[in-house]
C-alpha cells in the first residue's frame, strides 16, 4: 500500500510520477501533483490494482494521461481535478476537468490556490487519516465566504487563506 497524503509531486522525470504493481492500493488524497515530466501518463498501472484518489489535483503535459491502467484495475475518485478525464472513466473514477487549476504561480512552482480557483472551497471532504493541517502547517479546511460552492475543503496540497486584510470576518 502507498499513500501520498497531503503532498506537492512535482518536477519529477521518470516513464509514469506513479507505478502500480502487483496487487498494491494507491492512494492519493489532498495532494497536488504537477508538472511530472512523465511521457504518456501520470499514473501506470500494471493491472489488478486498487486506487483511491481523492480531493487532489492532477496535472501532467498536454497529451498526456492521469492513469494508464489495463482492464482488472479499480479506482474510486471523489473530488478531483485534472486536465483530462477520459483515461480515468474506464476505471470506475471521474475528474472534473479544468485547464486552469488556479495556482498562485505555476511558473515558479508556487502551487497554493488563487482567489479565483476553482479549488477553493469545493469539497466536503471526509479524510479517514484524520488531515487536520495543509502542507504549510495551516488548518484544514477553512470555509470562506465565497465561494463555498460544496463544502469547506480546498483541493489539493494547500488550504486558501483569508486574506489578511478580511482575516478577522469584517469587511
Amino acid at each position: 500500500m502507498v499513500s501520498i497524503l497531503n503532498s506537492v509531486l512535482h518536477a519529477n522525470t521518470a516513464t509514469s510520477a506513479l507505478i502500480a504493481v502487483g496487487n498494491s492500493q494507491l492512494t492519493i488524497a489532498l495532494s497536488t501533483l504537477v508538472d511530472n515530466n512523465t511521457g504518456t501518463s501520470m499514473v501506470l498501472d500494471f493491472g489488478g490494482n486498487t486506487h483511491d484518489w481523492r480531493a487532489s489535483l492532477m496535472y501532467g503535459a498536454p497529451g498526456s494521461v492521469l492513469l494508464s491502467a489495463p482492464f482488472g484495475t479499480t479506482l474510486s475518485t471523489d473530488c478531483l481535478i485534472g486536465h483530462e478525464n477520459a483515461s480515468v472513466l474506464g476505471n470506475g473514477g471521474d475528474v472534473f476537468v479544468d485547464d486552469d487549476p488556479g495556482f498562485e504561480n505555476r511558473g515558479s512552482a508556487n502551487f497554493r490556490l488563487r482567489a479565483d480557483s476553482g479549488a477553493v472551497d469545493v469539497c466536503s471532504y471526509n479524510e479517514p487519516s484524520g488531515i487536520v493541517l495543509d502542507l504549510e502547517g495551516n488548518l484544514r479546511p477553512v470555509d470562506l465566504p465565497n465561494p463555498n460552492v460544496a463544502g469547506a475543503f480546498d483541493v489539493g496540497a494547500f488550504e486558501r487563506r483569508p486574506s489578511a486584510m478580511f482575516a478577522n470576518g469584517f469587511e
